[in-house]
């Protein structure tokens, strides 16, 4: 019983480094990337989303996070897929979908990307009328006639 206290206080000691250095680096470990909604062609589809272009949307994310990753966050926001985005700085500079925000040029926590959206139309299916050939359909119940059901 004498050592259970020693050693429990240990361990408390070293849980209260332990989450008071993870608090620290988690507080630490997010950006906010504001993204500048340049350009938003949806490409004629409607959509029940409240951003246009114009209008800026705070991020949060990681800084060792990729711009792929930032896209798929603003794809749940701005209702773009991901492959439809360009991001680049406000430069002009654009960004490959593997580049590390924390190696982005120009940008850093509270910075700002511009936000690129260009949705192709979606093609419209030409439905062809169907044929009225009667005269095929009447003769293929005649042959069918003569063949006996199993």
């Amino acid at each position: 019983q004498v050592l259970w206290p020693v050693s429990h206080s240990i361990v408390v000691a070293s849980f209260r480094r332990l989450r008071s250095a993870h608090s620290i680096g988690a507080m630490s470990e997010q950006w906010v990337v504001k993204v500048k909604i340049e350009t938003l062609d949806r490409g004629g589809v409607k959509v029940k989303n409240m951003w246009d272009a114009g209008q800026v949307v705070s991020v949060q994310i990681e800084p060792h996070a990729t711009i792929n990753m930032l896209k798929q966050r603003i794809a749940l926001l701005v209702s773009a897929h991901t492959k439809h985005q360009r991001i680049t700085n406000e430069a002009g500079l654009e960004f490959g979908d593997i580049t590390k925000l924390a190696d982005c040029e120009g940008l850093e926590n509270n910075g700002t990307v511009l936000l690129h959206v260009e949705q192709p139309k979606a093609e419209e299916k030409v439905i062809e009328p169907l044929s009225d050939d009667e005269e095929l359909w009447a003769g293929a119940a005649d042959d069918d006639a003569g063949e006996p059901m199993p």
